[in-house]
């Protein structure tokens, strides 16, 4: 491929980074978290392919943050810790640029899972900010018009006669992109608040990543569950 294309980029190995509930066969001895256990078979197949790869020019992995005996995390930080220690593992033996090729955050039980939702939106920028913060080069969002899965999508299923239109992602997912990508964003996290924050110079979005309200000071409107808020100054 590089003799027909030299500035061609080739990556692998493209393995599902799966995660298994404790006590299952095949867990691994040292990544774990809140999250589950991950499936030892598929870091195998990573350190495999780290030793016998020719010329690749990045590390391609793809997770969900639910088990393979479909258990979700509790809450979507516990959930995102999983592609921020998978990431890091990765990063202790590579010096390769990481691509999350595909990334499924899911949901706790009980909430609404549907692409267009608020806690699927909210899902998906706590694990941005995980692999913002452990180090991945690309996280790449798979489905981004309203699908069957269940996760969350950039607008909705444009098939449909009313399709096309923003979903709660949209406006954080516009203004986070370019700014991730200049290295121009700063992740904050209260000690004494459930919220994350993303902030730039010209703005920020701050998330709540639970469905429980947030009441910031005494004399303000507490801060909705699943609430995204996208401030823009840059105009």
């Amino acid at each position: 491929m590089k003799e027909v294309r030299p500035d061609v980029e080739v990556g692998g190995p493209y393995v599902v980074l799966s995660s298994l509930d404790r006590g299952e066969p095949d867990g691994s001895e040292d990544v774990r978290g809140p999250w589950g256990v991950a499936d030892q078979r598929a870091l195998d197949v990573v350190e495999y392919w780290l030793d016998h790869n020719v010329g690749a020019d990045f590390l391609a992995v793809d997770g969900s943050t639910s088990t393979r005996q479909d258990t979700a995390p509790d809450n979507v930080t516990d959930g995102a810790d999983k592609f921020a220690d998978l990431t890091r593992w990765l990063r202790e033996r590579s010096t390769l640029p990481i691509w999350w090729a595909e990334f499924y955050p899911d949901v706790p039980s009980g909430e609404d899972a549907a692409p267009e939702s608020s806690a699927s939106a909210v899902a998906t920028l706590a694990a941005v900010a995980a692999y913002a913060e452990s180090g991945a080069s690309v996280a790449l969002l798979w489905g981004p018009q309203g699908h069957g899965l269940h996760y969350s999508a950039l607008w909705t299923d444009s098939t449909q006669e009313d399709g096309g239109q923003p979903t709660p992602l949209t406006a954080a997912w516009q203004w986070l992109v370019p700014r991730l990508d200049e290295g121009e964003v700063e992740i904050g996290r209260s000690p004494t608040l459930p919220l994350l924050v993303f902030r730039a110079d010209d703005g920020a979005v701050v998330v709540n990543p639970t469905g429980d309200e947030v009441q910031v000071t005494p004399d303000t409107e507490p801060v909705p569950g699943w609430a995204i808020t996208v401030t823009d100054r840059s105009s």
